[in-house]
Parts: C-alpha cells; structure tokens; sequence
C-alpha cells in the first residue's frame, strides 16, 4: 500500500500540481466558520392555505433525511383559531407538508372525527408516522370513551388501536384507555387497561401491547395471566414500557401482584423485555444478583432502553446493607448476550477521563446498537480535582470489549470552536447508533470570550472524533438573530433529532420574537460500508450489519442502498474491509484521488458563513 502512494507524485501532471498549488494556498487563507444549517420553516411562513406557523416543537430526522415537527398557528391568520391551530407537518426535500390537523378533519378511518390534542409521534426510516391523539368529542359520534387512539400516517393510513374498540388477544373485551406510548419508528408498545367485563376484572384489566409490526397488533403480556419469566407462579400487576428497538422487542419496568407465591412489597419490580413470541427477566428487586457488586440487591431502577440486538442498559440505586450507602448505592448496567456488566458505579473511581474521581449521580442512560451507553453524570466533588465548577460531565460507557471517554465537561475548556471556553451547564442531549452524540449546553460568561448575549449553543460530536459547533445565540442566520436554542425532540429509537447520517434538526427563538426550524447536513461522506460512520470500515459495521440482517426497513447494514439488509450488502463490506486484498486492488490512482478531494474542498469553500466573527 505504501508503495503504490509512493509512486504517486511522480505520476502527477503539471496542471494538476498547478491546481494542488492553488489549493494549498486556499487552505492557508480561507477563514474558518462553524456550521452552516438551512433555515426549514420560520414564523409567518405559510403553513397550508392562508394559515401562517407562529412557533415550533419536538423536530425528528430520519435516515433519509425527511424531517417531522409539531407546530402552533397564528391565531386570526387565514381562519385559524384556538380550535385549529395546531397540527403536524413534514418536510421533504424543504417542501413542507400538512399531515394532520386539529379540528378540520382527516381522522384515518374515523372521516367524521376531528383531531384534538396530538400527544406523541414517532417518524420512521421509511417515511411512516405513529401518532398518540385524542378526537374531539361530541364531532362524529366521538365521546369520552372512544376518543383516545394510535395511528400510522404514510401511503396506507391506519387507525392501529382505540379505546371503546376491540382488544387484541383479549376475545369480547375493550380498552378504557390508552398509556404513553414508546416509538422505535414504524414500532410502538403502549400499556393499556381493559374495560371491566363478566370475563375481565381488576385482576387482569392491564396488558401490554405492541403495534406496527409485520405481523400485526400484539398482545405482549397481561396482568394476572400472563407468565412471569423468571418467576414461574408470579403474575403481572401494572406495565410501564419504556424502550422499544425497531424489531418490536421491548423493555418494560413491571410490578408483580402482590401476595403470589414469592412475591413481597420488596421484590415486585423489574425489568423484562418483551417481543411477540415471549418475555425475559433482566433484573429484578432482591431476587437478581447485581453484576460487579458481590452480595448486593436492587432497590429500584431509573429507566432502561434496548438496542437492535436485544442488549438492554439500565440505571439502578442499590438497597443499603453493609458497605453500602448513598454514596454508592447507585450505578449503569448493561445486559447484553445474557449476561449483566455493571458500566459505572457511584463512588467507586474509575471515571474515564479523570484520573481520582467518582461518580456522585447519573439520569437516564441512552444506548445504541453498537452497544454504547451514553449517560449524563455528577462527580463527587473533593476527589481527583473536583469542585463545584467542574462537576458535571457526559460519558460514553462501553462493556468490557469497548472503550469508555469522556465526552464533555463543564468548567474544564474543551468547548468545539470556542477556544478558551467553559461548559457550564448541559441542557437536551440525543445520540445516534452510528456513535455520534448532539447537545445543546449553555457556556460559562467570561471564559473564551463569553458574554451574556452568546452563552448557549449546539454542538456535535463525531464517531470518528471530530466536533463542531452547530449554531449558537447571537448567530444570525436568514438575516435573523438567535437569542435561544432548542435541541428537542424523543429520545427513543427512531424518534431523534439527530439521524445515523449525523443530521442533526432544532428550533430557534429570534431576537425579532420569532421562531424558526433549522436542519444541519452533516458534511462527512463516509463508505456505505462504514455503517456506523467512525471513518474505518471494521469489525463495529459487521456486528451492525449481523444484527438487522433480513430487515427491510433501510436500517444501518444496506450498503447498496435497495431498502434491505442481505447478503449483498455483507459483500460490499467485505470487499472494504480494513486490511482486506480487495480494497487495496481496489484504490484509485492518486491522481484521481487528489482531483476528487479538489473538487471537494472548492465546493465546501462556497459554502456561505453569516455567522458573527468571533476572537476565538
């Protein structure tokens, strides 16, 4: 390989010299900028008909970049009232369209019903939505008992569950209500709650269902008749999903009805997960060992979420019992292959990044299917240089075959693009399964230059290592000044603002009083092969590939881009494999090269930057 490039320059003509001159002196002397987003949608721009956009919620992206966001309309503009000024809308290749409404119509297969209240939503890869809403009563035959329902928006729109209607798996019963939803995409799993009935009781009124997959609605588990994994004559009192992957799996934090055999007050909750042919027990309150912590028993646990390949991350706190107490009772587990690995632990050491410290508290971990957990974090303050001004930080944990870093921390420089500065708080943070991480954080005053009117931003941080600075207050940007961002949007697969390709949508407050919706494009072009773009096509992209093998829903694994993951695209892996024959015969000759990275580079100096110039 060295060998080939060695020869290179020789074979070089004198134009193309010529232009590596000219180039180089561009490098040199071109100015730097952060990123450039696109301006999506603003306030007063038309949303459909005469009505007008007044601000903006809850952005999601998905692969192939189609955006979806909640949005209020200007009350008096175009016949828009408080009856009608709220909807959902798409955007695809910038041209905005209305999905649905409130209070004008449209309800798949209720045509008489009018939306309400649209709760929750999910965008999927192939362009389907999954809505949570509720229809306004008394409009076509619509009353409080049939007006909460789940349906998928897209090319076949379906009414997928509704209270006063039939209950899947349940023979002669109905629900009486609906729970939160959780989204994996075109996936969704809801706890439910049956009306009472001569064959349903207070016993057995709760269940957990799944809905948009290939095979249908799914009953998963039902309070007092379902079996209990790992607890054979237990039985199941209340559901709370919490996680759900793009293959329908789920994990859920359930109770077990007290008063069955081997159930107390103090070992009736854990964590199973759920798909459409049975459950499995993760952890459980004093009945589960606790991996990396001999003799120790679950207390209670913080939230969960589940990968594509069945891997499950969790936060617990610990029940206190000889050395341990508040200052170590609570930690980050990753399940995984059937075995449990304990990831971090509070005051234990071992914190990636800083050498002496420990963990003081961790939120809610999020992990991806590269099984990377990624966890905002408090450090104990008094211990590897500590202090209040330094004490809070975001990690990315790996099993015992990964790697753990430090990702970000406040009081302690490090800020992309702004030399000098501090993060000194973190506010919204999202994460993809390529390894790429966006938040939004607010900035220390002073440092770097900070002042009061430049204190917030957005940033991203790359799995091949690299980081940029998205947008920050007092940029202007479409002849508008930003006074405040917003990185919002759910956090479950599948429903981000932040997509495998690295885009990355947010929402905007203006200085004018408006609002605006923007979209960054991540500009790093990687192999189709490099599933989890770190820059190196390896090992990571097989297990990526392995795990939605036979999935026809564009997930990472389609290096040839035909909407499924088969043996095909394990081809085009193989022949880039890092080290591999195939891709050094396969190396274009440098001068190709060069002229292709010429291109490339005149292209990006185009880019416009209107940007404030910044001393840093």
């Amino acid at each position: 390989m060295r060998s080939h490039w060695s020869l290179g320059l020789k074979s070089f003509s004198l134009p193309i010299l010529r232009i590596l001159a000219i180039v180089s002196v561009a490098l040199l002397t071109s100015p730097l900028c952060h990123a450039n987003p696109t301006l999506v949608a603003q306030t007063g721009d038309v949303a459909s008909g005469a009505a007008q956009f007044a601000s903006f919620s809850d952005p999601v992206i998905n692969s192939d970049g189609r955006i979806a966001f909640l949005a209020d309309l200007q009350q008096g503009v175009g016949a828009v009232d408080a009856s009608n000024d709220t909807g959902l809308w798409s955007v695809d290749d910038l041209a905005v369209t209305t999905l649905v409404r409130e209070g004008v119509g449209g309800v798949p297969e209720i045509a008489t019903a009018q939306f309400d209240q649209l709760q929750s939503f999910s965008l999927s890869n192939s362009g389907d939505i999954l809505l949570q809403a509720k229809l306004r009563t008394g409009v076509g035959g619509i009353t409080s008992s049939n007006r909460d329902g789940l349906w998928r928006l897209g090319t076949s729109s379906s009414l997928l569950a509704q209270t006063g209607s039939s209950a899947v798996g349940v023979p002669g019963s109905s629900f009486t209500s609906l729970g939160s939803p959780v989204f994996g995409g075109s996936v969704a799993a809801t706890p439910s709650q049956l009306a009472l009935s001569p064959t349903v009781n207070s016993d057995n009124n709760r269940g957990l269902w799944s809905y948009g997959l290939p095979s249908g609605s799914v009953l998963l588990a039902r309070s007092g008749t379902t079996p209990v994994p790992g607890a054979a004559q237990a039985t199941f009192l209340t559901f709370s999903p919490q996680s759900i992957n793009t293959l329908g799996e789920v994990s859920s934090l359930n109770l077990l009805s007290d008063g069955s055999p081997g159930v107390t007050v103090s070992n009736r909750l854990g964590i199973w997960t759920y798909d459409s042919s049975g459950g499995m027990l993760i952890a459980r309150q004093e009945v589960s060992s606790v991996a990396g912590v001999s003799g120790a028993q679950f207390e209670a646990f913080s939230g969960s979420s589940i990968n594509a390949n069945g891997d499950v991350s969790f936060g617990a706190t610990l029940r206190h019992s000889g050395t341990i107490n508040t200052t170590n009772d609570g930690g980050i587990w990753l399940h995984t292959g059937g075995a449990t690995e304990l990831l971090a632990r509070e005051g234990s050491g071992n914190v990636p990044g800083i050498s002496g410290a420990s963990f003081a508290g961790f939120q809610l971990p999020q992990l991806n299917d590269l099984g990377h957990v990624i966890v905002q974090a408090e450090l104990m303050a008094g211990s590897g240089g500590v202090d209040s001004t330094n004490n809070q930080g975001i990690w990315r944990l790996e099993g015992s075959s990964g790697s753990s870093e430090l990702v970000a921390r406040v009081g302690s420089s490090g800020v992309p693009e702004i030399s000098g500065a501090n993060f000194d708080s973190f506010t919204d943070l999202t994460f993809n399964d390529a390894g790429q991480l966006a938040l939004s954080a607010t900035l220390e005053v002073g440092p770097g230059g900070v002042t009061l009117d430049d204190t917030q931003g957005i940033w991203v941080f790359h799995s091949n290592g690299s980081s940029e600075l998205i947008a920050r207050t007092g940029d202007v940007i479409g002849g508008e000044t930003i006074k405040s961002l917003s990185l919002s949007g759910g956090k479950a697969l599948g429903t981000r603002p932040l997509n495998d390709a690295g885009d990355l949508v947010f929402q905007a407050e203006f200085a004018s009083g408006g609002f605006g919706l923007f979209v960054y494009e991540s500009p790093i072009d990687f192999s189709p092969a490099d599933f989890n773009e770190s820059g190196a096509v390896d090992g990571d992209d097989l297990m990526l590939w392995q795990a939605n093998y036979g999935t026809d829903t564009g997930l990472q694994g389609d290096a040839d881009e035909d909407d499924d993951v088969d043996g095909l695209d394990y081809l085009v892996w193989q022949q880039t494999f890092e080290g591999s024959s195939s891709q050094v015969s396969n190396v274009p000759e440098p001068s190709t090269v060069w002229l292709v990275f010429i291109v490339a580079y005149l292209k990006a100096l185009q880019r416009p930057c209107e940007h404030h110039n910044r001393n840093n």
